[in-house]
């Protein structure tokens, strides 16, 4: 068995010393490609979470929003119109951009009774809000609105536009159709719906909004 040459045994000695530079500045290249990796991953993937929670997020208040329109009109007044001296009629009135009508409102936004309540998009030209209004009234056919405080609240920021259609027959014996105005009418129509419509880079959208009014009072009727 044959003795390791001196050259072998130096060689030994260098590696038992560390590395060499070379190999030094082998592994911290290395290591700077791996973290720079496992940043780039984390950072893509801390992305990719703050969107998807940016976009859940957006669609709840989409929903919290449909839902509390839904309750608003579902609870829509159809009595005597609130306006002094206008005959009797039902307290609604819709065109193609707004709807006005009575109902309660949730208690952290009013005091208790009726309100003459507003829906519609605020704002000119490009970006819009879809926002409410709302006023205390006294309804009845000879009863003006109260002088009470009007409120109002943004529902929705950053629209194009906003749409209200309505279902129901325009005149007495006429089949119940589409119809983008509800003015004058002794009910509430048998329908609404409301379209909210994005701009093109705004990845919220709006699903089908119908609501059926529950009519709590025909001309007063019952």
């Amino acid at each position: 068995m044959g003795f390791p040459s001196q050259r072998a045994r130096a060689h030994g000695k260098r590696r038992e010393r560390g590395f060499t530079l070379l190999e030094l500045l082998v592994a911290i290249t290395l290591l700077g490609l791996i973290t720079a990796l496992l940043f780039g991953g984390l950072r893509f993937g801390t992305q990719v979470w703050e969107a998807g929670a940016k976009n859940v997020g957006e669609s709840a208040e989409i929903r919290v929003v449909q839902a509390f329109i839904r309750r608003e009109i579902s609870q829509v007044y159809a009595g005597a119109s609130p306006v002094k001296g206008a005959g009797i009629r039902t307290a609604f009135e819709g065109t193609p951009k707004s709807m006005t009508f009575a109902a309660l409102l949730p208690a952290h936004l009013g005091l208790g009774g009726f309100y003459l309540i507003g829906i519609g998009a605020d704002g000119d030209g490009g970006e819009k809000r879809l926002v409410i209004t709302w006023r205390p009234i006294k309804l009845g056919i000879e009863e003006a609105p109260s002088e009470g405080e009007v409120g109002k609240a943004v529902l929705v920021e950053r629209i194009s536009d906003v749409t209200f259609s309505y279902y129901g027959p325009s005149e007495q014996g006429l089949l119940p159709h589409w119809q983008d105005r509800w003015e004058e009418a002794e009910v509430p129509p048998s329908l609404v719906r409301v379209d909210v419509e994005f701009f093109d880079d705004d990845r919220r959208s709006w699903p089908d909004l119908v609501v059926a009014p529950m009519i709590h009072a025909i001309l007063g009727r019952g």
